[in-house]
C-alpha cells in the first residue's frame, strides 16, 4: 500500500485499537466497534460504539460528533454518548459484531468468501467501507495486531501471510442466515444472486453448511429455485433442500422443473414421500412424472424427457413452423420434430433446418426421414450411447415395444449420465 493510500485507508482491525479523545485531548473511551449503513454501494460509518474504562456498558457516538484527524485520530465532541441498548440499529449493523467471520457471496468471482477484516476509506470527515479482506493475514491481524504481523513478515517468518486479498464491497451479497444475528437477515439485497446462473448458485450452495444452504435456497424465487435444484450435483443436498420447504411448496417447485429432472429427484427420496409429493402436483404433471419414475434411471425410460414436439405427417412445412411457434415453448429441444400417426406410433423425424429450407407448401411426409433410429424404453446406457454415437445424433426418440413414442433423450442428458456412470465405475460405487 502506498504512503498516499495509507493516509486514506485503514483496516477495521487497526481502527479498533485506537483511543477516543475529547476536545481537550483527553482519552475518554476505547473504540469497540463501528456502525455501518449497509444499503449503499460503499456503506458509510454512521456511528462509533465505544467502551469507557472500567465499564462493561457500551455507548454510541453519532458520526456527526466524531472528527477523524490525521492518522485516523478519533476526537469526540459530544458530552454524553447514547447507550447502545437504546440505539436504533434498524438498517444498520455492527461491523465487528455482525460481519467479521461471516460468510458472504462474492458475486463477481461467483464464490463464497469469509470476511476477516474491513478496508475503510476516509472521505472528508467520514469513513466508508471500500473492501473486505479475505486473506489469512487479515484473520491474524484481527487477533495479533498489524504491527506484530508486520514485524513477523519483515523477519521472514510468515512473509507470504502478510499479503492482503481485497474484494470490493459492491460485489458482495450476504447469505441469508437461518439462525444467529437477525440484523443480517434484512441488511443485504439478494438481487445480484438472483441474476447469477443457476449452476453458479448451485456451486455456492454446495460450499455452505446445511442451515446456510436452506436459508439461501428459500430466498430464491420459485423459478430460480427449480433451476438451481436441477443443477446441484449432490443428491443428498437436493433431497434436504426439497424437504426443507414443505410439501406444498415442494410440489409447486417440482411442477416448475422439466418432468425428467423432477422424476430424477423423486427417485432419490423416500418412496412414500415421493408419492405424497406427486399427489399434490397438478394432474398432468403428476401423470407424466409417475410414468417416468417407473423406469430405472440408467435406462432410456429413466433418461428421457417428455418435453418434445410431435406433428402429423399431412402438415405442410409452413404449417409445421407455425405449429412450432405455438406449441414448442416447453420443448427441451426442437432440433428434431417427431412425426407420429393417430395411435402415437413413430413414423419419422424431420429436422427444423429441413422445415425452414423446404418450400412452404411441401408436405412433411415428403421430407421426413422414414424408419428413424430409436431406442426402447428399457434399453441400457451402453446401447443408447452406441446408437447416438453411431448415427451422430443430437437427440434420439424412445419408444415402447409397439413403437409408440414415449420420450426423447437429448445429447446433454446422455452425456451427463455417461460421465456419472463412468465415475461410479471408477469409484466402485453401485450403479
Amino acid at each position: 500500500m502506498t504512503e498516499q493510500n495509507q493516509n486514506i485507508f485503514i483496516f477495521l482491525s487497526e481502527l479498533l485499537r485506537k483511543p477516543v479523545i475529547n476536545v481537550n485531548g483527553e482519552k475518554i473511551a476505547n473504540l469497540y466497534d463501528i456502525v455501518i449503513r449497509v444499503h449503499d454501494n460503499y456503506p458509510e460509518v454512521v456511528g462509533y460504539i465505544v467502551q469507557r474504562r472500567k465499564e462493561k456498558s457500551l455507548y454510541v457516538v453519532d458520526s456527526t460528533h466524531m472528527a477523524i484527524g490525521e492518522d485516523f485520530e478519533l476526537r469526540c465532541s459530544c458530552t454524553e454518548p447514547q447507550s447502545f441498548r437504546d440505539y436504533d440499529m434498524n438498517g444498520r449493523i455492527g461491523a465487528n459484531m455482525d460481519l467479521i467471520g461471516q460468510k458472504i457471496v462474492d458475486t463477481r468471482n461467483k464464490k463464497v468468501v469469509r470476511i476477516y477484516d474491513l478496508h475503510l476509506m476516509k472521505v472528508d470527515n467520514s469513513l466508508k467501507v471500500a473492501h473486505i479482506d479475505i486473506s489469512l493475514a487479515a484473520n491474524l491481524r484481527m487477533y495479533i495486531g498489524n504491527r506484530l504481523l508486520r514485524i513477523l513478515s519483515l523477519g521472514g517468518i510468515i512473509k507470504s501471510l502478510y499479503r492482503e486479498k481485497l474484494v470490493s464491497w459492491r460485489y458482495l451479497n450476504a447469505i441469508p442466515l437461518a439462525y444467529g444475528n437477525s440484523r443480517l437477515q434484512f441488511a443485504f439485497r439478494s438481487s445480484e444472486i438472483m441474476e447469477m446462473h443457476p449452476a453458479e448458485i448451485a456451486d455456492i450452495i454446495e460450499e455452505l453448511d446445511r442451515y446456510e444452504q436452506e436459508a439461501l435456497f428459500k430466498s430464491l424465487d420459485m423459478n430460480k429455485a427449480a433451476e438451481t435444484l436441477t443443477e446441484l450435483e449432490d443428491k443428498e443436498v437436493q433431497k434436504t433442500l426439497l424437504e426443507s420447504i414443505g410439501k406444498e411448496k415442494a410440489a409447486d417447485l417440482l411442477e416448475e422443473m422439466p418432468p425428467d429432472e423432477a422424476a430424477d429427484i423423486l427417485q432419490e427420496i423416500d418412496e412414500k414421500e415421493a408419492s405424497d409429493l406427486i399427489e399434490k402436483m397438478e394432474n398432468d404433471d403428476a401423470r407424466i412424472v409417475k410414468e417416468l419414475i417407473k423406469h430405472e434411471e440408467d435406462t432410456a425410460g429413466g433418461l428421457m424427457t417428455t418435453e418434445y414436439v410431435t406433428i402429423p405427417d399431412d402438415l405442410t412445412a409452413e404449417q409445421s413452423i407455425e405449429y412450432l411457434r405455438q406449441n414448442a415453448r416447453e420443448a427441451e429441444t426442437i432440433y428434431y420434430v417427431y412425426v407420429i400417426d393417430k395411435n402415437g406410433r413413430l413414423k419419422g423425424t424431420v429436422s427444423l433446418k429441413k422445415l425452414i429450407l423446404s418450400d412452404k407448401n411441401t408436405v412433411v411426409s415428403d421430407i421426413m426421414t422414414r424408419n428413424p433410429v430409436y431406442v426402447f424404453v428399457d434399453d441400457g446406457l451402453e446401447r443408447i450411447a452406441h446408437v447416438v454415437s453411431k448415427y451422430n445424433l443430437l437427440a434420439i426418440p424412445v419408444v415402447d415395444r409397439d413403437r409408440r413414442l414415449k420420450g426423447v433423450i437429448t445429447l446433454d442428458d446422455l452425456f451427463e449420465a455417461v460421465i456419472e456412470d463412468g465415475w461410479k465405475r471408477k469409484l466402485g460405487e453401485p450403479k
